[in-house]
């Protein structure tokens, strides 16, 4: 009705049904009868695609990740073709152009799914670097994301979900979603005076699910920051330097910060 109050029309082959809820419960569709203009009915699915990612109905990202999954494999094909014709400056650029590109895009949502998801698209990257390189199948790969200067999987996740809380801190994000977290300082008034790092920690709203509540995005982007920030941030690798939140420029001065300190940190793993 809306919609022909305002002449406008929906498409109906574009339009999809979706009905989320846990793993546990399940839903009879038999009673459900949705139809656009009296004609067109929708029948409910089990995933939708919005803006190019595949969202399901449990909010598992199982499909997702599967889908991720056969596009970070292709592009391994095509870098085990490349590899014999480029120099590795050309494979790293077209790595951030077809595998990097795909892993980064959402990860900061998907990376909250199970470890055996994310597990699968670790052991793609590993592959992947494994090619640029000429290593041998089953070889270590922490030298080698440190000589080609690469983060993990598991830590882009953690950056990315960084960057989410830093660009709260900016005034960098849309409206709706600045009341994801909020300030310590505003909940908690006493010992905020230590230091700037300190100041700017973020309150950890109470769960009630240990299930689904640490999954959450404002639970566990607000644990991650605060854990980081507490521990500091290395960004010089024989001083050990660390850098303080008011020292920081910009969003992408934060995120190069990041990546220096991933980057140390392999080369006291590889060390061990």
């Amino acid at each position: 009705k809306w919609l022909r109050l305002n002449r406008l029309s929906l498409n109906a082959g574009k339009t999809e049904l979706i009905f989320f809820r846990s793993q546990r419960h399940t839903l009879n569709y038999d009673n459900v009868s949705i139809k656009l203009n009296r004609r067109v009915k929708l029948t409910p699915v089990n995933q939708v695609k919005y803006l190019g990612m595949y969202i399901d109905k449990n909010l598992s990202w199982n499909f997702h990740i599967n889908e991720l999954s056969k596009r970070l494999s292709r592009a391994n094909g095509i870098l085990s073709k490349l590899r014999y014709n480029a120099p590795l400056v050309t494979c790293l650029q077209v790595y951030y152009a077809i595998f990097y590109s795909h892993l980064m895009y959402g990860c900061n949502v998907w990376g909250l799914s199970t470890d055996e998801n994310v597990d699968k698209i670790v052991k793609l990257q590993k592959k992947c670097v494994r090619i640029m390189t000429f290593a041998p199948f089953k070889s270590h790969t922490g030298r080698l994301f440190i000589a080609l200067g690469l983060l993990k999987v598991k830590d882009i996740i953690k950056c990315q979900q960084l960057k989410l809380v830093y660009d709260f801190y900016d005034k960098n994000m849309p409206t709706d979603l600045m009341t994801l977290f909020r300030p310590s300082a505003e909940v908690h008034t006493t010992n905020m005076d230590l230091n700037s790092n300190i100041k700017r920690l973020i309150h950890i709203p109470s769960i009630k699910t240990k299930t689904y509540g640490n999954q959450s995005i404002k639970y566990h982007c607000s644990e991650l920051w605060n854990d980081f920030f507490k521990k500091g941030i290395a960004i010089d690798c024989e001083r050990k330097n660390n850098v303080s939140f008011d020292r920081l420029r910009s969003g992408k001065h934060f995120q190069t910060v990041l990546k220096k300190h991933f980057l140390y940190m392999y080369t006291l793993e590889d060390d061990n």
